[in-house]
């Protein structure tokens, strides 16, 4: 048996990575590297396909050397069309005997609905219903998926995993990691990502301090907003300054709306890996997705509305701070060494009926740490 990762290494477009300037291009990359680096996976290069009537001899050519028994993880959706993810699933499963899982970044049917008609939303959750597992974020996106199979009449007998969040690839100072909240109780926020989705932010009061990193086209400038500019995904666990990184996407301030903020729900934010990545603290709201792990963890606090913001500082101590950066030091360090993709990989190889090879048996033995 052979445990294969479909990687994106034919892309060519400006940062050598499909969509490298967002969370989508690294959450992807770090996978990929992992489960090749680490994980001794074979690479299965899909490439980027155009022409509909040439499918079955570009799926054939890039898919030659799989086997009957195999195992292909795919991660969803591709830098492709559905219809061609289809047909690679389709021809890899029923001609070769080959299993695919699906390791999902979005679903992108309920974060963008107005991009998908009924056909096109028939068609990603057909793609979906194909792979025999389905690694996925959290209880609710599971029950929501196995709800949509059902819906369609697709078939609704995956395996699951659930990861709850991802790894962030990153490195970190080994003697000052810790976040110290020096001008404590004066609270100062980080909040990096797309501001596209976070109009909250022109309407934040001017007692709350953030310090606010990304491509600006949407936020003007205001006393209390510290606009950092731009950095790219590996540097930025490197210039996060703040005692906190806010994980909120809505529309308007205090509390959450619009479709990205009822998204959260169900979605694992890469925002929140990052943080932790970088050893912040985070704050989440109480709806979404993170919200108990978030508590049960103690690496954050957990919020209904952003009008709770300044009432933080009286409700922790220095000292409950402190234990919070211990903690998220701890979670950080799996999520640096991409411990949850390697974690839920492995539970979906066993789960599959898969034996595991010899480098599989060494990565469970010894906690993660690569073959060799």
């Amino acid at each position: 048996m052979t445990n294969w990762v479909v990687t994106n290494n034919s892309w060519h477009g400006a940062g050598g990575y499909p969509f490298w300037g967002g969370a989508g291009g690294k959450a992807r990359f770090d996978f990929e590297e992992t489960m090749v680096k680490d994980m001794d996976f074979k690479q299965l290069s899909l490439g980027f396909f155009g022409d509909p009537k040439d499918i079955d001899e570009h799926i054939n050519g890039v898919t030659n050397a799989v086997k009957t028994g195999d195992i292909i993880f795919l991660q969803f959706p591709q830098f492709t069309s559905v219809f061609f993810m289809k047909c690679f699933i389709e021809k890899v499963t029923q001609t070769f005997g080959a299993k695919v899982v699906a390791y999902i970044h979005d679903v992108l049917p309920w974060r963008d609905p107005g991009n998908y008609n009924e056909s096109a939303r028939a068609e990603f959750f057909q793609t979906l219903s194909l792979c025999q597992g389905l690694i996925v974020h959290s209880d609710v996106m599971k029950n929501r998926l196995d709800e949509e199979f059902k819906y369609y009449d697709y078939n609704s007998n995956q395996v699951y995993i659930i990861q709850k969040y991802f790894g962030y690839r990153a490195n970190r100072m080994t003697f000052d990691w810790k976040r110290k909240w020096d001008d404590f109780p004066n609270m100062s926020l980080d909040y990096a990502g797309n501001l596209d989705v976070a109009q909250f932010l022109n309407q934040l009061p001017e007692n709350i301090n953030i310090n606010v990193y990304g491509e600006n086209k949407s936020i003007t400038p205001n006393p209390n907003i510290n606009l950092m500019g731009n950095f790219d995904s590996e540097a930025i666990t490197h210039v996060l300054k703040g005692d906190f990184g806010l994980v909120w996407k809505s529309t308007t301030y205090p509390y959450i709306t619009g479709l990205y903020g009822e998204y959260e729900k169900i979605n694992a934010p890469h925002k929140l890996s990052m943080y932790l990545a970088a050893d912040l603290p985070v704050i989440v709201s109480s709806q979404s997705a993170m919200a108990k792990y978030v508590k049960e963890n103690n690496i954050g606090i957990v919020i209904d509305s952003l009008e709770d913001l300044p009432n933080i500082p009286e409700k922790i101590t220095k000292e409950d701070y402190n234990k919070m950066v211990f903690n998220v030091n701890r979670i950080g360090n799996l999520i640096r060494s991409m411990f949850p993709a390697k974690w839920a990989v492995m539970q979906m190889i066993d789960k599959l009926d898969f034996e595991p090879n010899d480098d599989m048996k060494y990565f469970r033995e010894h906690n993660g740490r690569p073959y060799r």
